[in-house]
């Protein structure tokens, strides 16, 4: 399928969009969005094209691949770990001095 203008300029808009949405818990850029997502988008848009037996792109198709891309991308974002040293953890958590391993033996 061909991709028109008007639907150029749209992936174009959602890429842009996607790339300044794509920031971290910290307030810095993730970059989990790179140009493999602007292809998966271009091919999922021709897909839906073939699907519907268009040669053309039509703008209805990029934005339901900008959906389907959204939804894809999975958030990772966490808290940052808290580390405790061994002795504040009690005795149910003492750790075995011949293997290293916890209390709880299993």
């Amino acid at each position: 399928p061909e991709l028109t203008n008007e639907a150029a300029n749209l992936l174009v808009s959602h890429y842009r969009s996607l790339r300044q949405n794509d920031v971290g818990s910290n307030g810095k850029t993730a970059y989990r969005i790179t140009v493999r997502q602007l292809e998966s988008m271009i091919r999922l848009s021709e897909a839906l094209a073939r699907v519907h037996l268009d040669s053309k792109i039509q703008p209805s198709y990029v934005n339901e691949a900008a959906r389907l891309l959204r939804k894809s991308i999975v958030n990772v974002d966490t808290d940052d770990v808290q580390l405790v040293e061994p002795e504040d953890l009690g005795e149910e958590y003492d750790v075995d001095e011949e293997d290293g391993s916890g209390g709880d033996d299993l």
